[in-house]
C-alpha cells in the first residue's frame, strides 16, 4: 500500500513563487552557481523566449507542498513520410 505522504503529484507550475523555485531547481540540478536566484531568473528568461514555449508546458512534481522535480515539455513536430505528427521533448 502506498503511503499518501509519499504520493507525488505532477501538475502545471502555478504562481511566481513556484515558477522561480522551478527554475532554481533546474539550475541547481545542472550547474554549480553561487547566486541561485539570479541564475534561475536567467534560465527562466531563456526558456520563455523559446518560440514554442507556453506556461502550461512547465510542470512540477510535488510531494505535498514541496516541489521535488519537474520538466518542461516543448512542442515539436515529427515528420514521418508525408505526415507531420505533433510531439514533445
Amino acid at each position: 500500500m502506498i503511503n499518501p505522504v509519499d504520493t507525488v503529484v505532477v501538475r502545471q507550475i502555478q504562481g511566481e513563487a513556484e515558477i522561480q523555485a522551478f527554475h532554481e531547481l533546474v539550475v541547481s540540478a545542472f550547474s554549480d552557481v553561487s547566486d541561485l536566484a539570479a541564475a534561475g531568473l536567467r534560465e527562466r528568461a531563456e526558456l520563455e523566449e523559446e518560440p514554442d514555449f507556453h506556461p502550461r508546458l512547465r510542470r512540477g512534481a510535488f510531494r505535498g507542498t514541496t516541489m521535488v522535480g519537474g520538466y518542461t515539455l516543448l512542442d515539436r513536430w515529427l515528420r514521418v513520410g508525408p505526415s507531420d505528427l505533433s510531439t514533445g521533448c
